[in-house]
């Protein structure tokens, strides 16, 4: 089930980037461009959630606020997973899936939802 999901999620990227809709920071990502990318997105306001995914992604405790300084001081090379995944297709975490969903504003997220 889950490489369905991760599929529906890599085309819709793929889509969009050849759409020219992406941003910068997702049309070439790097490490560094996925981190300032998840910034800039949890700045424009999160779901319940995607504070939750984000938390699981950062491993912050759930019963931890985020603040955007906790994604400002992540190590960039906690992104390199997902940026093998879309560069390379080299497969990855089910939570590398769901950070890229949210990036992306996969409607059908978490995967749960779209399992339904």
């Amino acid at each position: 089930m889950i490489e369905e999901y991760r599929l529906a999620v890599l085309r819709m990227y793929r889509e969009k980037k050849e759409a020219g809709v992406l941003s910068i920071n997702m049309t070439h990502p790097t490490c560094a461009n996925l981190r300032n990318e998840c910034l800039a997105r949890y700045r424009q306001g999160c779901k319940r959630s995607d504070l939750r995914m984000l938390q699981d992604f950062l491993e912050r405790p759930d019963d931890e606020e985020l603040y955007d300084t906790a994604i400002k001081r992540c190590d960039p090379e906690k992104f390199k997973p997902l940026n093998n995944f879309l560069k390379n297709g080299i497969k990855s975490h089910e939570r590398n899936i769901e950070l890229l969903a949210w990036l992306v504003d996969f409607q059908l997220r978490p995967s749960t939802t779209y399992y339904t």
